[in-house]
């Protein structure tokens, strides 16, 4: 290595802004401000490109790492702490970037006050699984046959879906952090032997490692730090197929039967809609019956409460939340048949999980359907969470509004069930509190209060029953003193005219879910 080849700093204090160009894919853009930068980092250029000069950049010409380009230039975007081992800290950049910042020191100091690793989110995809449907759309991105053998494998991995997707656009680093080497390795190890796009595989190795990743506010495309420009050949697009012309006049029916059969995710779909029309026919409502909406077949009580927690919680995703740990603790105070225990564990298959069912059927039904969907790490228990240990009275609904209830309580069918206190199983973090318990929620959260600091999201369902006392400030103390920013919203419309009707369901007259959840 000649000396203009050597890298300029002082040892483990100076920062660099890097790029790396193979072939003659780009060329090197100046920065806005350069004598400003100049002074705050050093600019370096990789390429095997003698043809690429730079009165900024400190160009060295290495030799191709990769046969492949693509991969090549990889190999010098991931391993940061291996290409540039002299710099506490680096900024890599695509080369078709325009820098516009003036303050790098700014940069290199608040992007990496709470994580070791800063990148911008995708802003059109959230999934790994969706970016690879987009490369596969066309082969000249990558090997197709390559591509479907890696999402293959992170899908018998359990892999979740809608996991996060970042852009590689802009990569912040402190190479003062062995979790950053360590990560940079394992994440170059998928590149050098899978697929050349390193999106595909970077939120893959944050779900295996638990990796901290700071997401960087706004677009990946124009942002604080600069511009992406368009690169020097950017792929054009052809033009339509004989086979795409063909297909665009079929008619609908035909284009429908077809994407049927050679539409994995399309097919899917559409057997998710007929099962679920199914169901809706039913021949009645207290009726016990098998459905596999998940592969494998579950049971369920009552085709109402079934559709309708169906929407609620796997449609809309009403207990999704987000997470770094990739085995997050997860309490689940109301399991009812288990849907929830379902969508916890699709999206979060490592996730651990505690849970509760006092109503006996309801708790044998979500115990047989976790049994059937071969899950593990959930421990179920026949009990109800209550401000002490011992027993209380219990109204069966028999669906989904089961209650502890006083015993003095008239006209309704009593049970006597175990109580434990909620307060005994948070000891640790808690990455998720669902409290869905029909009216003893309060209480509950009373008793368990002085441990709330251990949770970092809460889902709380609050019933306001017709003649009692309303609670719900009382709740929100509780959330605000534990440090929880909240969103309330309706549950249930049950009176869309409260000045003017007075209707109740089941003996509530309100009904709203509480989100709490902490933001570092």
């Amino acid at each position: 290595m000649g000396d203009q080849d050597k890298i300029i700093g002082v040892v483990g204090t100076r920062n660099a802004v890097y790029t790396a160009i193979f072939g003659d894919y780009d060329n090197l853009i100046t920065p806005v401000h350069q004598k400003r930068l100049r002074k705050q980092a050093d600019f370096i250029c990789f390429t095997d490109n003698p043809k690429i000069k730079s009165t900024f950049y400190k160009v060295i010409l290495v030799e191709k790492p990769e046969n492949d380009p693509f991969k090549s230039n990889r190999y010098y975007k991931i391993l940061s702490h291996r290409v540039l081992p002299t710099y506490a800290k680096t900024l890599y950049v695509d080369a078709n970037v325009l820098i516009t910042t003036q303050d790098l020191d700014d940069i290199f100091n608040n992007c990496l006050e709470k994580a070791s690793y800063s990148m911008f989110k995708h802003t059109l995809r959230n999934c790994l699984y969706e970016e690879a449907e987009w490369v596969l759309s066309d082969t000249r991105i990558d090997n197709s046959e390559v591509v479907r053998h890696q999402i293959q494998q992170y899908k018998n991995d359990g892999f979740p879906t809608n996991f996060g997707l970042i852009a590689g656009t802009f990569i912040i680093r402190n190479h003062a952090d062995p979790e950053v080497q360590r990560f940079n390795d394992l994440w170059w190890k998928e590149v050098k032997y899978k697929s050349r796009r390193d999106q595909l595989s970077f939120d893959y190795i944050r779900w295996k490692t638990g990796m901290k990743i700071n997401y960087l506010p706004g677009s990946w495309e124009n942002n604080f730090i600069g511009i992406r420009k368009k690169h020097k050949f950017e792929v054009m697009k052809t033009r339509p197929s004989m086979k795409q012309r063909l297909i665009s006049l079929a008619p609908p029916s035909l284009l429908k039967w077809y994407r049927y059969h050679r539409d994995p995710e399309f097919r899917l779909t559409v057997d998710i809609e007929n099962e679920l029309l199914r169901i809706r026919k039913l021949p009645s409502n207290d009726f016990v019956f098998e459905t596999n909406l998940f592969g494998n077949k579950i049971k369920g009580n009552s085709k109402y409460s079934f559709l309708a927690q169906y929407k609620e919680i796997i449609e809309d995703g009403l207990y999704e939340f987000l997470t770094d740990n990739p085995s997050p603790l997860i309490i689940d105070c109301g399991t009812n048949i288990g849907l929830s225990l379902i969508s916890f564990k699709l999206k979060n298959p490592a996730c651990k999980i505690i849970g509760f069912e006092p109503d006996t059927n309801l708790y044998n039904f979500s115990l047989n359907n976790i049994r059937s969907m071969g899950f593990n790490n959930i421990h179920l228990n026949n009990k109800g969470v209550w401000k002490e240990d011992g027993s209380m009275s219990f109204h069966a609904e028999g669906s989904d509004a089961g209650r502890i209830t006083s015993a003095m309580e008239k006209n309704v069918e009593l049970k006597t069930i175990e109580t434990v206190r909620l307060s005994s199983f948070i000891d640790q973090n808690v990455d998720f509190l669902k409290v869905d318990i029909e009216g003893a929620e309060l209480e509950v959260l009373k008793e368990c209060a002085g441990r709330l600091h251990y949770v970092q999201n809460i889902f709380i369902e609050y019933h306001s029953f017709e003649g009692k006392n309303q609670r719900l400030s009382e709740i929100l103390k509780i959330l605000e003193e534990a440090d929880f920013r909240y969103y309330v919203k309706t549950a249930f419309d049950i009176n869309p005219k409260p000045f003017t009707l007075n209707k109740t369901h089941l003996g509530m007259d309100f009904l709203v879910n509480i989100y709490g959840y902490k933001r570092q």
